[in-house]
């Protein structure tokens, strides 16, 4: 059940927030993506919101040559998408509610897995296969803090021109990013 998705824009200091959803658009079923990503571009083309991810699990629905992990990370949906006829905004926050942010981490990666990659990065980057690899390892922590503090605290401390937050069922999904992945304007 979605509960919140917030989109900060900081060259516009804009906050989006959208609640309520006419519609979830989820799937953990690689055949199901495609068709769901369809019906997200039906929705924009009708005027209305439709804010959510894609997972990096789901690159295979548009090339299967692509290797990604088998089962999807912390049963995350490999699509999800709301749907909404309106968004509230407000100024992006200049401070926040202080929040107790956790320092000991867990790796879910071993060291001899870590390894093995970063082995297998260098052979492909040594062989002209990519020019550009950005490995990532998944930490686990379990957090009392409200997820939504730890998200503002980190809009207004890391300063990253593109933010969102995404909470859902049991688990919210926090994304920083320096640039613009995808952009959409009329007619193109």
């Amino acid at each position: 059940m979605h509960r919140k998705t917030v989109i900060d824009f900081r060259a516009l200091e804009e906050r989006y927030t959208f609640t309520q959803p006419i519609k979830e658009l989820k799937t953990r079923d690689l055949a199901e993506v495609a068709d769901l990503l369809a019906q997200v571009e039906s929705y924009q083309e009708q005027g209305y919101y439709v804010v959510g991810y894609v997972s990096y699990e789901a690159a295979p629905a548009f090339e299967e040559k692509l290797a990604v992990h088998k089962a999807p990370l912390l049963a995350e949906y490999l699509l999800y998408f709301t749907v909404h006829d309106r968004v509230e905004t407000s100024p992006i926050p200049l401070t926040y509610e202080e929040v107790d942010l956790p320092y000991d981490w867990q790796e879910e990666t071993s060291a001899e897995n870590y390894e093995k990659a970063s082995a297998q990065i260098h052979h492909h980057l040594r062989q002209g296969d990519t020019y550009q690899v950005n490995y990532t390892v998944q930490l686990k922590q379990d957090l009392s803090a409200n997820p939504f503090a730890i998200y503002n605290h980190m809009v207004v401390e890391q300063e990253a021109g593109y933010n969102a937050y995404v909470e859902h069922d049991e688990m919210a999904v926090i994304s920083m990013s320096p640039e613009l992945f995808l952009s959409k304007t009329t007619g193109n």
